[in-house]
């Protein structure tokens, strides 16, 4: 997909002079880290796995098994493992650069071209981005006519440090956030159990910390143990209707209006 990219500074076509990449009219210059990746952002942030459901993913896998084979798929956050090998469109952004990133760049400047991408996947990106106003023009900038667009939101998770946690959504706000789209599908993909879950592992870890960071590190790692199979009773409560009161993320699947 680097033939996708655009100047993030005139918006201009990027053209890859190695080990670099460079703009064609104002010659901006977008380094390159590890194998030829194209970093567009000063600064990286750290990155975590936060996988906190049984079958947390089931849906996004459900979507990339219907998208064409030629599909340019853009998985911002990076967070999942594993989705190369469902659809070899996929392509990883994050504001980090690691092993299976393949653009480092901020969602709030998405460096592609207009009506460019078949689909995008905002998994658990929106809470850690400062100005998701911003961000979501881009994404529905970028996104063909009739693409998609695959969403997973925090609701009731405690925070988390990976590139900063700004904010949480309900389901209402969800809806509003993306009232230009064409819902397709909308549901609990992280259930109360795993909301449970890790509000006793939290909770316990800060009692026992004392006060230290060292300790309530520790904590969640030891707590995490003796409070992980909380979670598997999702495997009754996730269809609940009323599961979504105290869901720890909603999913969505939504379609960009091809008028």
């Amino acid at each position: 997909m680097e033939n996708l990219l655009q100047c993030p500074k005139c918006f201009s076509e990027l053209r890859r002079e190695l080990p670099n990449f460079k703009c064609a009219d104002c010659s901006y210059i977008v380094p390159t880290i590890g194998a030829g990746v194209p970093i567009f952002v000063e600064e990286c942030g750290s990155n975590v796995d936060l996988r906190d459901s049984f079958d947390e993913g089931a849906e996004i896998e459900g979507l990339l098994k219907k998208l064409p084979h030629d599909a340019k798929i853009l998985n911002v956050g990076s967070r999942l493992k594993g989705l190369k090998a469902l659809h070899g469109g996929v392509r990883n952004l994050d504001n980090c650069y690691y092993s299976n990133v393949d653009f480092v760049a901020d969602l709030q400047e998405l460096p592609f071209k207009n009506d460019c991408l078949d689909a995008i996947l905002l998994v658990d990106a929106l809470e850690h981005t400062k100005k998701p106003a911003d961000a979501l023009e881009h994404v529905y900038r970028a996104l063909k006519p009739g693409g998609y667009l695959y969403v997973n939101i925090s609701f009731l998770r405690p925070t988390h440090a990976a590139s900063g946690d700004y904010r949480r959504y309900t389901e209402n706000g969800i809806k509003a956030l993306f009232k230009n789209y064409h819902e397709i599908d909308f549901g609990v993909s992280v259930g109360p159990s795993a909301t449970l879950s890790r509000i006793i592992r939290e909770y316990l870890a800060i009692l026992t910390s004392f006060g230290s960071e060292r300790l309530y590190k520790l904590g969640i790692n030891f707590w995490g143990l003796l409070t992980f199979w909380i979670k598997y009773f999702d495997f009754f409560m996730k269809k609940n209707r009323m599961a979504g009161k105290l869901a720890s993320c909603f999913y969505a699947i939504y379609r960009k209006p091809c008028g």
